[in-house]
């Protein structure tokens, strides 16, 4: 007995009308596409999920910067700024005693001669008036009255130079200094130490002696000198230690919530990856050597 082989044979009907019709009407109806809200909400969840999870975590990220904050708060406490009230406008006290024991002067002709006899007269100083031959003569005679002796060196015939003790005037670089002497006493203050070691009067003084010489005129009751120290609003004097902690605290602040988000993504997206490999029949230990080998060549 033959067996014919019969060919496959597809018999195609064409649709009725009526149900090309249904069919083209058909839409899922129960279809719904999540929205940014629903998406954020799911994962805020699980975030929150986590976190209860991990409280080593969560507590170190709480407690860290609480401890700084307290830290922070202690160090300023005890380490408060300084508020000074204002002061007004003051002129000050003329001095008519002046605390210069010796005055010196170099070097020797007679146009010194002549100034500064001149001022010695105003001074009353003229047995305690010196001359030398040379500027160093000059400083080792200081060194017997270090608190109280002035010296003047002449240039030329219209400039000199002041040299007083170091401890009676300010620095010309001395910018930085607290402003806390000048608020409580004006003797005290720094800046009125031209005023008060007798400076700007011998300075006053040798001017005038140089305009009466070359002038021919006398000059001594216009060279009157009236000092006045500005007032000033009151101030906070901020102390420069605690303002620059507070940089370092809001580094400090935020490390623990940036290293723990490190840490989680890059867990995330490790785990991920192994669930991809585990799902392509690879394996683990390649993941972690080839990690490895990459730090290793970095360092």
């Amino acid at each position: 007995m033959y067996f014919i082989p019969v060919p496959n044979v597809k018999v195609r009907t064409r649709p009725h009308a009526s149900q090309s019709q249904h069919a083209g009407r058909m839409r899922p109806i129960n279809k719904r596409e999540a929205g940014v809200w629903h998406q954020t909400k799911s994962l805020l969840y699980k975030n929150l999920l986590i976190k209860w999870r991990t409280k080593q975590q969560s507590l170190q990220e709480l407690i860290l910067p609480l401890l700084l904050l307290g830290l922070l708060i202690l160090i300023s406490t005890l380490n408060p700024h300084v508020y000074y009230g204002g002061i007004g406008t003051m002129e000050l006290e003329s001095e008519n005693y002046l605390p210069i024991k010796g005055l010196g002067y170099t070097p020797i002709t007679n146009v010194t001669n002549h100034i500064m006899e001149e001022v010695a007269q105003e001074l009353h100083m003229q047995d305690r008036l010196e001359m030398f031959a040379n500027e160093e003569d000059l400083e080792n005679a200081s060194l017997y009255e270090p608190l109280g002796y002035a010296g003047v060196v002449f240039r030329d015939n219209m400039s000199y130079r002041l040299r007083f003790p170091y401890n009676q005037l300010p620095l010309p670089s001395d910018y930085t200094e607290s402003i806390a002497s000048c608020f409580s006493n004006s003797v005290n203050c720094r800046a009125a130490n031209y005023w008060y070691s007798g400076f700007v009067r011998l300075q006053t003084l040798i001017d005038a002696a140089i305009i009466q010489m070359q002038t021919k005129r006398s000059v001594w009751r216009e060279m009157d000198v009236r000092v006045v120290m500005m007032g000033q609003p009151g101030s906070v004097e901020v102390q420069k230690f605690p303002h620059a902690l507070i940089s370092i605290y809001l580094v400090l602040a935020f490390t623990p919530f940036v290293s723990f988000l490190i840490v989680n993504v890059a867990a995330e997206k490790e785990r991920r990856l192994k669930d991809t490999m585990t799902m392509m029949g690879l394996y683990d230990i390649g993941l972690l050597v080839s990690e490895g080998g990459a730090q290793n060549h970095a360092v």
